[in-house]
C-alpha cells in the first residue's frame, strides 16, 4: 500500500512540475529559467529519494515474502501433524471402543462366575450335610474292613514265621552245598594237576619215541650236514666253460677245507662230485665235470686236506637235479656236490 501511495505522490509531483514548466514557459524574464532550474533540481532530489525509499521497500517486501513462505511451510507441517494426530486419535478411539467391549464382556463373565460361585456354595453346604449323614455308615464299614485286614495280617505273620523256618533250612542246605562245592573245586584242582603231570609224561614219552625212531648219528651224517649247510649258503663257481675256479670261490673252499680236515680224523671220506648240464656232448661233459672236480680236489689239498680223506669224480650230465630245458635249470645242474662216505 505504501508503494502505491509513493507512486501517486511521485506522479502528482511530476504533474505539478510539468504545469509549472508550462506556466514558466509562457512568462518572460530571467527569473523563469532560474525557477525552472530550481524545480528541476528539486524534482531530481525527490526522484532519488523516491528510488532509495522504493529500494528499501522492495527489500522489506522480499523479507516479508520469505517470512510468508516459511509461515506457509510451517502451516503445512502443522496441518500434516494435525492430520497424523487426528488419525492416531481415531485409532485410539477405535481401540478404546474395543477395550470397552472387552470390559463389558469381562463384567458379564464376572457376573456369571459370581452366580456360579453362589450355586457352588449351596452345593457345598448340601455336600457337607450329606457327608455328616454318611459318616456313621462309613465308620462302621471301615471298622469291619479293619477287622478283616487284621485277620489277613495275622495270617501273613504266620506265613512269615513258616517262611523264616524254610529260609533257615535252605541256608543250611546252601552251607552244605558250598562245602561240597569247595571239595569239588579242590578235587578239580588236583585233577588238573594230575592231568598236567600226565601231559608232561606223555610229551616226554613222545620225545623219547621220536629219538628212538631217528636214525643213528654217524660220522658221515655229521660231516654231510656241515658241508650241506655250507653249500646252501653259496656255490663253487668256475670261469665259464673252463675248469678254472672263480676268484670268489676261495672263501667257500676254505670253509669246506676246515670241515674236511675236522672230519679226516674219523673213518670217512669226502667225494667231490662234478656235474654238468646237457648242453655239450657226453664226452665233453664228462671231461668238464671231472676237471672241475679235480680242481676242487687240488684246492682243498693245498688248503691242508689229506689226499686219502677225499676223491674227485666227474658224472657229466647223468645226474640232473633240474630241467635242462630252461636256463635256470641248466645253471642248477652244472654244480659241484659233496658226498661223504665210509672208507
Amino acid at each position: 500500500m505504501r508503494i502505491g501511495l509513493i507512486v501517486g505522490i511521485f506522479a502528482l509531483t511530476g504533474l505539478v512540475f510539468f504545469s509549472a514548466v508550462q506556466s514558466f514557459a509562457k512568462s518572460d524574464g530571467p527569473d523563469v529559467f532560474a525557477q525552472v532550474t530550481a524545480l528541476t533540481a528539486q524534482f531530481e532530489e525527490d526522484r532519488i529519494a523516491f528510488e532509495e525509499e522504493s529500494a528499501a521497500l522492495n527489500a522489506q517486501l522480499e523479507v516479508l515474502r520469505t517470512e510468508r513462505d516459511e509461515l506457509v511451510d510451517a502451516s503445512t507441517l502443522v496441518e500434516e501433524k494435525i492430520a497424523v494426530a487426528q488419525a492416531a486419535f481415531a485409532d485410539s478411539e477405535t481401540k478404546l471402543q474395543g477395550v470397552a467391549a472387552e470390559l463389558d464382556e469381562t463384567l458379564a463373565l464376572a457376573e456369571t462366575l459370581e452366580s456360579e460361585n453362589a450355586e457352588l456354595q449351596v452345593a457345598l453346604i448340601a455336600a457337607k450335610e450329606q457327608s455328616e449323614a454318611m459318616k456313621d455308615d462309613v465308620t462302621i464299614a471301615l471298622e469291619a474292613e479293619i477287622a478283616s485286614l487284621q485277620g489277613a495280617i495275622d495270617e501273613k505273620a504266620a506265613a512269615l514265621v513258616s517262611a523264616d523256618a524254610r529260609i533257615s533250612e535252605l541256608s543250611q542246605e546252601i552251607t552244605q552245598k558250598e562245602q561240597l562245592q569247595s571239595e569239588l573245586d579242590q578235587l578239580s584242582t588236583e585233577l588238573a594237576t594230575s592231568k598236567a603231570e600226565l601231559d608232561t609224561r606223555d610229551a616226554k614219552i613222545a620225545e623219547l619215541q621220536t629219538l628212538a625212531n631217528q636214525p643213528a648219528v654217524t660220522p658221515e651224517s655229521v660231516c654231510q650236514q656241515k658241508s650241506d649247510s655250507l653249500l646252501a649258503d653259496g656255490s663253487i663257481d668256475f670261469e665259464p666253460g673252463t675248469t678254472t675256479l672263480a676268484a670268489n670261490a676261495m672263501p667257500l673252499l676254505e670253509s669246506i677245507a676246515a670241515t674236511a680236515i675236522s672230519c679226516s680224523h674219523v673213518d670217512v671220506r669226502l667225494e667231490i662230485e662234478g656235474h654238468t648240464h646237457s648242453g655239450g656232448g657226453l664226452a665233453s661233459n664228462l671231461l668238464l665235470s671231472n676237471g672241475r672236480a679235480m680242481a676242487v680236489y687240488d684246492a682243498l689239498l693245498e688248503l691242508g686236506v689229506p689226499s686219502n680223506a677225499m676223491r674227485a669224480v666227474g658224472y657229466g650230465d647223468s645226474d640232473p637235479i633240474a630241467d635242462n630245458a630252461s636256463e635256470d635249470g641248466r645253471q642248477l645242474n652244472q654244480r659241484i656236490a659233496l658226498d661223504w662216505e665210509q672208507k
